[in-house]
């Protein structure tokens, strides 16, 4: 039995209302205020995507939650279109909404914002736009290389060595292994690849926050620097 388009459309609509209603307020804030700052088209897109997106994963979030919840009644009875063949449909649609949020999230910060940073000093120093970009392209291709390598080292990583045939791990392993394999080391490639971006990105977050700062205070451990590198840099600010 498949989902009524009651449910459907309550579960689904405050999805795509959202991303326009956050989209056009973005583009309108961008054009009437920062259009002035001569900052270019590439701008303009990373800050609808900056906005957008944040959103989206907590709408999208909620949205999960109303389809668990929705499932039953107020009574705690399960539905009778909550079926395991409509669940899994569901649940699959989710499952490729959050692949499509998580890609354009994942498109914002290794391509999206290099080419912006470049083109934004571009305008500032009035250097060839083309090159900038080009620049920043090579920029995300570092990271680009970096997540692919990430993944293939995950998907092709060996489990170990196997359990003994007699054991409960063993049989657990027997049944996994009648599944889809090659889709698990995808996704396991994929999720591995998630922990070690979060991984990093945790770490940078330590060390350049004022948590950090207070930790490993890097400056005090480098030294303080000497009268004629500070003389220097309150003349080049104040340059």
């Amino acid at each position: 039995m498949d989902i009524p388009w009651q449910n459907s459309l309550a579960i689904w609509l405050p999805f795509p209302v959202v991303a326009t209603v956050v989209l056009v307020l973005s583009i309108s804030y961008y054009v009437y205020h920062l259009s002035s700052a001569r900052c270019s088209i590439v701008c303009g897109v990373a800050f609808a995507l900056l906005t957008t997106i944040p959103i989206l994963l907590v709408v999208l979030i909620l949205t999960d939650i109303f389809f668990v919840s929705s499932t039953k009644s107020n009574m705690g009875i399960k539905q009778a279109w909550a079926t395991n063949q409509s669940i899994a449909k569901m649940e699959e649609m989710l499952l490729f909404t959050y692949y499509g949020v998580y890609g354009l999230l994942l498109l914002l910060l290794v391509i999206i914002f290099p080419i912006t940073y470049f083109s934004y000093q571009a305008i500032r120093t009035a250097e060839s736009s083309r090159w900038n970009i080009f620049r920043g392209l090579m920029c995300s291709l570092f990271p680009m290389v970096v997540l692919v390598a990430i993944i293939i080292v995950s998907i092709a990583y060996s489990m170990g060595n196997i359990p003994a045939s007699d054991t409960n791990t063993y049989k657990q392993l027997n049944l996994i292994g009648q599944l889809d394999l090659p889709y698990r080391k995808i996704e396991n490639g994929l999720i591995s690849a998630i922990n070690c971006v979060l991984l990093i990105g945790m770490i940078h977050c330590i060390i350049y926050t004022a948590f950090g700062m207070t930790i490993l205070p890097v400056n005090l451990v480098k030294g303080r620097p000497n009268d004629d590198r500070e003389q220097q840099g309150i003349e080049e600010s104040l340059a």
